[in-house]
């Protein structure tokens, strides 16, 4: 029972730090600027998505809306040529490999264990942006600094996170 309790007020904690970065309002204010076609409630879902498997899988919620707005503008509907999928521009590989599908939650969910997955091996954030936007390949011999896109995307994410951090 006491381990109960204590895992419980963890939970608790672990919640306010994570929700505390901003209220929910203006988060969803900021996603309907970039996005003005999203309905109130679809951005309440989104926003409860991300603080939810933000903190499930200890990942920062402003790093995971701010790679949202790089790839996706918060929106849903978005494929890119190269045919990744949704809010977190998901590949179809990464679908299988997190075993997640392309609904609002399996695409935040799977983006989520993505972010996760880059920076445990990483244990950087602009290598895990690397890995996130062109694959941990490019790590070696310092590749992406080859190639825009990715110093491109660096870049924006860099620029974006202070943006959302300060809402």
């Amino acid at each position: 029972m006491k381990n109960k309790i204590v895992r419980f007020f963890l939970i608790i904690l672990t919640l306010s730090i994570y929700t505390s970065f901003s209220a929910e309002k203006e988060i969803i204010q900021y996603m309907k600027i970039h996005n003005p076609k999203l309905s109130d409630q679809e951005a309440q879902r989104i926003y409860k998505n991300v603080v939810y498997y933000s903190n499930e899988y200890e990942v920062d919620p402003v790093l995971v809306f701010s790679v949202m707005k790089t790839e996706s503008h918060f929106k849903h509907s978005t494929v890119s040529s190269a045919g990744a999928k949704g809010l977190m521009q998901l590949m179809p590989f990464n679908f299988k490999e997190f075993k997640v599908d392309n609904s609002i939650e399996g695409n935040i969910k799977g983006g989520v264990m993505h972010l996760k997955r880059d920076f445990d091996t990483t244990k950087n954030i602009t290598k895990t942006l690397v890995c996130y936007n062109a694959g941990c390949g490019r790590l070696k011999n310092n590749q992406w600094h080859k190639i825009k896109e990715t110093t491109d995307y660096v870049t924006k994410i860099n620029n974006v996170y202070p943006e959302i951090k300060k809402l």
